[in-house]
């Protein structure tokens, strides 16, 4: 869900420019979301999808005014209130089928942004198309390191890298003032 906002508030201050040209009102945004929905991950694709249905719902404004940065009461503020439409796309924990749902979605269903994806390879594979087409990927759930470090300009990550989770694992550990007599860790 925080993925989705961080997405939104730029695309929305973006295409919030005043045309004075009534015909070319933007009236929706849509944002494309991949997760696993089937396949080994499909739990974890499920909540991806019900965390942007909220987000959708609460930016929206069909559950009262709730203040959220870029949305109005109703919809998009600095858009005339447009709406925000998710459209989602199924990863399947492919990297291919995540290249190629990331295709589906920016050509034909013209979304104007990607969050998700969820598995590290299906990330890179799909944030390397995006990056050609010059389209932005916030991922907020993929905690490999290396994504950030290749040098995209259109990849965005919201969460914590493996590093950074192991680093708060050990600092909170040296904080109880109990020396562990064993630690292990596992790395998949």
């Amino acid at each position: 869900m925080i993925a989705l906002v961080a997405t939104v508030g730029p695309l929305a201050a973006c295409t919030g420019e005043e045309s004075g040209d009534e015909t070319s009102a933007v009236t929706e945004v849509r944002i494309g979301v991949l997760a696993p929905t089937t396949g080994p991950n499909r739990a974890a694709g499920a909540d991806a999808q019900h965390g942007a249905e909220l987000a959708t719902t609460l930016i929206n404004g069909e559950q009262g005014a709730v203040s959220l940065a870029g949305a109005g009461s109703e919809g998009l503020a600095r858009l005339g209130g447009a709406k925000l439409r998710i459209v989602p796309g199924d990863t399947k924990s492919s990297p291919d089928t995540g290249t190629s749902e990331a295709d589906r979605l920016i050509i034909e269903e013209r979304v104007v942004g990607l969050v998700g994806a969820y598995d590290a390879a299906v990330t890179e594979a799909a944030s390397q198309r995006t990056e050609r087409l010059g389209i932005p990927f916030v991922n907020g759930d993929s905690t490999a390191g290396y994504l950030t470090e290749r040098g995209l300009t259109w990849f965005f990550r919201t969460g914590p890298t493996d590093r950074m989770l192991g680093e708060a694992l050990y600092s909170t550990i040296l904080q109880q003032n109990i020396p562990p007599k064993r630690i292990g860790q596992l790395y998949t």
